[in-house]
């Protein structure tokens, strides 16, 4: 029996359950051919134990049509850069490639099928590198692989834009308005050209071309004299703008914290203007001590439930070139950044970062308290180095919020009230 494994990495996107269904098919034809998949892209070797499902024609039975991608994904970690658990209770990342590879040699898997976009391939290609039988099916809508015709998601992606652009001709039209339509493609304007074209937009701005904002200037004027009061503009998301010494560069960053965010990048000066992220509470305080905490105590305020479009934002950033970080709120960050960055690697991640245990409560007349401080004492007799309590209706939301997301372990004690929980305890 041979065995051949599927995995699905990076962001999801339309057409990846449609190859996971087209690999089980073919597959289905040979009479000793065994497919699994892998949860998580990788994670689902290097877990312990083991994360893996069978793939059969009844597992892949009506999933053509389903977005998304059945066996999970992630852009996190890989064999190369896999999170791990200090003794100290902080994290740093290992190269497990080596470990993996004998693993999928003990499972008795012959090949492996990567399905993913440019992150994904070059871990293919690094895993290839080192023996492992591995085939990378191109995944992303950007359409940015070399090599590739068309990627999987691409087409999709285009669709969806164009469907976009020829809304908003109609609008524009009646209202004689300039509109501007921001895709997806830092790297590659392949969405916003074919958009473009298919939708029958006046401009189209792409990051391949540096953009002169005159010559737009020019175009919109010209539509107007010629009694044509709207225009329609497509700009690729990486779309630069040269500005004599300096030039720009534009990096959308959805819900970090508004819908509408874009990180400006001067490429010539390396510096990135941040928007919200990487603030804090206060302004001219970098050096001081308490960063890491007033940093922590903004983010999960204003930033943390938005988690997973912080961490898209990362990844865009992780080849980018900066010396130099400004944000909206609080100084300027020109040393150590690499301890920022792993500060919102870590806090977007939901990791904790120490290890210890926060004892939450509420106590209406003490006796609540008095337990708490009895398992506080109970928790440091039995080798516990770090416990703390904190009375919720008696300090700072914030800062309890903050130190809930720091420490790896949280207890909850409450009183009720009114046939419900007590309101500090509910609003935390």
């Amino acid at each position: 029996m041979k065995r051949l494994m599927v995995v699905t990495g990076g962001g999801d996107c339309p057409g990846l359950n449609a190859v996971i269904r087209a690999i089980v098919k073919r597959a289905s034809q040979e009479k000793d051919w065994e497919v699994i998949g892998c949860i998580e892209s990788f994670n689902g070797v290097l877990r312990e134990p083991t994360e893996v499902v069978v793939l059969d024609n009844d597992s892949v039975s009506g999933i053509l049509i389903q977005g998304g991608t059945i066996i999970g994904t992630t852009n996190k970690g890989g064999p190369f850069a896999y999170p791990v658990k200090r003794s100290d209770g902080t994290w740093e990342t290992v190269d497990v490639s080596d470990q993996m590879i004998r693993k999928l040699q003990y499972m008795g898997v012959d090949a492996v099928i990567n399905i993913g976009g440019d992150g994904s391939q070059r871990i293919s290609k690094a895993l290839y590198d080192k023996g492992l039988n591995i085939i990378g099916v191109p995944k992303t809508i950007d359409n940015d692989l070399s090599m590739t015709d068309f990627t999987f998601g691409f087409q999709t992606a285009v669709q969806i834009a164009t469907e976009a652009v020829d809304k908003l001709v109609t609008t524009a039209a009646s209202h004689n308005r300039i509109f501007v339509l921001e895709v997806m493609g830092r790297d590659a304007g392949w969405i916003a050209l074919n958009a473009a074209i298919a939708g029958g937009a006046d401009v189209c701005v792409i990051p391949e071309i540096p953009y002169d904002i005159n010559k737009i200037k020019e175009k919109i004027e010209s539509r107007y004299k010629k009694g044509r009061g709207f225009c329609i503009i497509v700009v690729a998301e990486g779309s630069v703008l040269e500005l004599g010494k300096h030039t720009l560069e534009f990096i959308t960053a959805p819900n970090v914290h508004w819908p509408e965010v874009v990180f400006s990048y001067d490429k010539t000066s390396k510096i990135l203007f941040s928007a919200d992220a990487f603030g804090k509470f206060g302004a001219l305080d970098v050096q001081d001590d308490n960063w890491d905490d007033e940093a922590r105590r903004y983010y999960f305020g204003i930033v943390g439930k938005f988690g997973n479009f912080v961490q898209q934002v990362l990844k865009k950033l992780s080849n980018v070139n900066i010396t130099t970080i400004c944000p909206l709120h609080g100084p300027v960050l020109t040393e150590n950044l690499e301890h920022y960055i792993k500060l919102y690697d870590t806090w977007s991640s939901y990791q904790p970062e120490n290890e210890g245990v926060l004892i939450a409560y509420t106590s209406v007349y003490g006796h609540t308290r008095q337990a708490v401080e009895k398992l506080a004492q109970i928790l440091i007799d039995k080798g516990c180095q770090k416990v703390f309590t904190v009375d919720l209706a008696r300090n700072e939301m914030s800062k309890c919020v903050e130190d809930a997301f720091r420490y790896d372990k949280l207890v909850l004690a409450t009183t009720t009230y009114a046939g419900d929980i007590f309101p500090f305890m509910k609003e935390f």
